[in-house]
């Protein structure tokens, strides 16, 4: 082997670009540890401006960390953020991201159909790839576009927040409805375990197991919350009679603790097949109780989030203390109940309004407004 003073220069040079190449990647790998994803070691070697800059670039190694995390949920909103992006501007910048361009971005969203709901999620996660670009010192923040309107920023469209809940009466209108197939008769029986069962959310009675239930008690830990709590407290949940039926009626073999209580899931099946199972099947369910809604001439969408928002509004309405719904939810805190709790349908705004009426006339007869 020769030694390098007798090496040509030209190989010289190769060799300490190889070296220097290997150092910086060695560098990076450490920087990066246990977050290690092949779209972000790109995005950091790669010195070329142009990929660096790539709004559309980021979100693919945005996307790609949380695939990696098995975060599929989230990266599947991710890509729909990054193809509206897209289509606004195909060779849009990081640097090119300003109050006004934001703007024109939600102005092309609102022309195509979008709420401001769908444009508020969209910027939401831009602004994500935007903090992240200035935390790893790929653009400055000194002309952060994000932020109140009252400062010449861009200010994030909250949207219409409104919860879909229904009452205790169409509750009881769904328990006797008589399926006409078996599919609507498993939407209607998954829809009113999710809301006999603390408002579960319908991903967490998918992957539901036997050794999750204990008699008349169900204890499990909120899927959607497991990787962003340091400490995840189970959710307990009593089994009315109700429930009992359901299980009774849809559950399958008991016999293995580890089996899921309501589905057909292999024991061997990835976390990403996993996650476009749960979707497959909320679809199938929140589609057949559109249907029953029809039937039943409710003017309402019962999807299976109509059953959490259900199970907390009729607590509420009847007394229950906020602390023990917050819990029964499964939340973080008081406060987030209590902001889930603020959002009223028109109908519930109106029945509250017609209440205060009665009592009104109860009290003093005809209520006559003077003029």
């Amino acid at each position: 082997m020769y030694a390098q003073a007798n090496l040509p220069a030209r190989l010289v040079k190769i060799r300490k670009t190889i070296n220097d190449g290997l150092a910086k990647a060695n560098r990076i790998i450490k920087d990066l540890d246990h977050t290690f994803s092949f779209a972000e070691f790109r995005s950091l070697f790669v010195t070329d401006e142009h990929l660096r800059l790539s709004v559309h670039a980021a979100f693919d190694r945005c996307i790609a960390r949380l695939n990696d995390s098995k975060r599929y949920g989230t990266a599947d909103s991710y890509k729909s953020a990054q193809q509206a992006f897209h289509s606004f501007d195909s060779e849009l910048k990081l640097t090119n991201i300003t109050p006004s361009l934001l703007c024109d971005f939600e102005d092309f969203m609102v022309s195509l159909g979008r709420s401001v709901t769908t444009v508020g999620i969209y910027v939401r996660a831009l602004r994500v790839i935007y903090n992240r670009a200035i935390d790893d010192g790929t653009i400055s923040g000194d002309s952060y576009p994000f932020g109140p309107r009252s400062k010449r920023k861009y200010e994030i469209p909250k949207g219409n927040r409104t919860k879909k809940a229904t009452g205790i009466e169409t509750v009881r209108q769904i328990m006797d409805y008589v399926p006409k197939t078996a599919k609507m008769g498993f939407a209607r029986d998954m829809w009113l375990f999710c809301f006999f069962c603390n408002g579960m959310n319908i991903g967490d009675v998918v992957f539901l197991k036997w050794r999750n239930i204990r008699g008349r008690e169900l204890s499990f830990l909120r899927r959607k919350t497991i990787r962003t709590r340091r400490e995840n407290a189970p959710i307990k949940v009593y089994l009315t009679d109700g429930a009992l039926k359901i299980l009774e009626r849809r559950g399958r073999d008991e016999s293995n603790p580890d089996g899921y209580v309501f589905f057909d899931i292999p024991e061997d099946i990835d976390e990403q097949s996993l996650y476009k199972r749960k979707m497959d099947i909320t679809r199938s369910i929140n589609r057949h109780m559109k249907t029953i809604s029809r039937e039943l001439g409710l003017d309402e969408n019962l999807t299976t989030v109509t059953a959490r928002h259900s199970y907390a509004t009729i607590l509420k309405n009847n007394a229950i203390p906020v602390a023990q719904i917050s819990e029964n939810l499964g939340h973080s805190s008081i406060a987030v109940t209590e902001h889930y709790l603020n959002s009223f349908s028109n109908r519930q705004v109106r029945e509250t309004a017609e209440l205060l009426e009665n009592l009104l006339e109860k009290t003093h007869g005809t209520v006559a407004v003077s003029e």
